[in-house]
C-alpha cells in the first residue's frame, strides 16, 4: 500500500527475497515483536529491482539457513525448490530459533542493496520527548 500496490503480502516493489524473509520472521515473532517491524515497511519500497542484489540476498539467506538439504529438511520440500522463498523462510526459522538476530539480519539484507537500516536512523534522529526543552528540538524552517 505504501507503494500504491494493492495490500499483499508479496507486493511487486518488493525484493523477493526480502519480502519471504519478512512473511516467514513475521509469522514466528509475538505481537509485541512483530510491532518492532513497522518501520521496516516503508524501507522495503523499491527494493526490488537489481538481481545482482537479489541473488546475493539468496546466498546469505542460503548460508544462515544452512544449505539446501537443511532448507528442505526445515521448511519442506516443496519451499526449498523455491528460488527465494525456501532459503528466506528456512533463514528466518533459524533466526527464530536463536541462530542470530533478525533484527540484524534484516538490516544486512537491506544493506546489501544500499538501503540504510531503518532502526539506525530512528536512532539518529530520535523524536522529542514530551516535556523536553523546546531550545533542543531542531525547529523546521521553509
Amino acid at each position: 500500500m505504501l507503494a500504491g500496490e494493492r495490500f499483499t503480502d508479496k507486493p511487486r516493489c518488493a525484493d523477493p527475497v526480502i519480502a519471504a524473509f519478512l512473511r516467514a520472521f513475521n509469522d514466528r515473532l509475538g505481537h509485541a515483536e512483530r510491532q518492532l517491524l513497522r518501520p521496516y515497511a516503508a524501507a522495503v519500497v523499491h527494493t526490488r529491482g537489481d538481481r545482482r542484489v537479489t541473488r546475493a540476498r539468496r546466498r546469505r539467506c542460503a548460508r544462515l539457513a544452512g544449505g539446501r538439504s537443511r532448507i528442505a529438511i526445515r521448511v519442506g520440500l516443496r519451499a526449498a525448490l523455491s528460488r527465494n522463498a525456501g532459503p528466506a523462510a528456512a533463514a528466518a526459522r533459524e533466526i527464530v530459533a536463536g541462530a542470530a538476530d533478525g533484527f540484524a539480519f534484516l538490516d544486512v539484507l537491506l544493506a546489501d542493496g544500499g538501503v540504510a537500516s531503518p532502526r539506525l536512523e530512528a536512532a539518529a534522529f530520535p523524536l522529542p520527548v514530551a516535556g523536553a526543552a523546546q531550545d533542543r528540538v531542531p525547529a523546521l524552517t521553509a
